[in-house]
């Protein structure tokens, strides 16, 4: 009977090895990089719920390892596109940089070189132009993340990853006192606006506590020095323009200006967005979600009034008064 329970037992214990091998999981195996698999799942929660599925059409996930190198990029899972789960890797520190809802034809990410290219070098820059090419387009509604994690040795790790919102949008209404100049194509000018993001998560220099019991914290990259004009062409509805502008984020000292043109002719002067800013208590660096409206009514006198548009509903929106310029 002993005999027995032996033969069993060493019998019980080759399966259990033989499995393991196969499977690279082994103590008596020389690579066990095949037992180490991170997974990073990603959330967009901009109040208190996830609402991922709602903003984040697709992203891109780009590999550095401790030193801030560039080692590859990483598919989405097709299956679980909240998940990336990563596999295979040798034990040490890495970092994902992940952009949402960056697509080719709209927005340009430098092309990055395996094992050349570093944090240094990962610019996000807008692409898209209108028809004539003179100036850019609406930017596209982008995200953004960077997470450290550690590759332990037959280890299988989970990490919670909070997607930032790094665009913002400006939604006006222009009236006239009195009545439109013209019936014919208006264009609306927003200038002075972030051109380029670097996105070396070491310089991100603005972090916003969004829901302390749920640990979200949102993070966002460096502004570059680069400033671009917004474009956008448009027509009169009921005697009004409306419209809505999309660039990368605001700044506390890189707020827009707005004019209104028809054809080469200026409506409006340069309206520095600044002073009613000010004015309405609106601080972009404080605003994880950046969702602006106004209304602007040009006066028979030529003067301007912008005024918070409380039309809808906006979380962000606060009080304010109105400013004439």
């Amino acid at each position: 009977m002993k005999r027995i329970h032996s033969v069993s037992f060493i019998i019980s214990l080759f399966v259990l090895a033989t499995s393991l091998l196969v499977e690279g999981c082994s103590p008596f195996y020389d690579d066990l990089s095949d037992c180490n698999e991170v997974t990073l799942e990603y959330r967009y929660v901009p109040v208190e719920e996830d609402e991922y599925p709602q903003y984040v059409q697709s992203m891109r996930h780009f590999l550095f390892d401790h030193q801030g190198q560039f080692i590859k990029e990483l598919p989405q899972n097709a299956s679980s596109p909240q998940k990336l789960i990563i596999s295979g890797m040798k034990q040490g520190m890495y970092t994902v940089v992940t952009i949402g809802n960056c697509t080719e034809e709209n927005t340009t990410l430098s092309s990055l070189v395996a094992m050349k290219s570093s944090y240094q070098d990962f610019l996000l820059h807008l692409k898209k132009r209108t028809e004539t090419g003179e100036a850019y387009a609406n930017a596209e509604e982008l995200f953004w993340n960077t997470k450290n994690f550690e590759v332990k040795q037959s280890e299988k790790q989970h990490y919670i990853c909070d997607l930032s919102n790094i665009h913002c949008h400006l939604i006006y209404q222009v009236q006239w006192q009195s009545v439109p100049p013209s019936d014919g194509v208006y264009r609306i000018e927003l200038s002075n606006l972030t051109e380029e993001y670097q996105l070396d998560p070491n310089k991100s220099p603005l972090s916003i506590m969004v829901n302390q019991p749920l640990g979200v914290l949102h993070t966002f990259p460096l502004h570059s020095e680069k400033t671009c004009p917004i474009f956008q062409d448009i027509t009169l509805l009921n005697h009004q323009l409306t419209g809505e502008l999309i660039s990368l984020r605001y700044r506390n000292d890189r707020i827009p200006f707005f004019q209104v043109k028809l054809g080469d002719k200026a409506i409006t002067k340069k309206l520095n967005l600044a002073k009613a800013f000010q004015t309405f208590g609106w601080k972009p660096d404080q605003r994880a979600v950046q969702v602006y409206r106004i209304q602007i009514r040009i006066n028979d006198e030529g003067s301007v009034t912008i005024r918070p548009w409380y039309t809808g509903s906006v979380e962000d929106w606060e009080l304010g008064g109105t400013i004439t310029l």
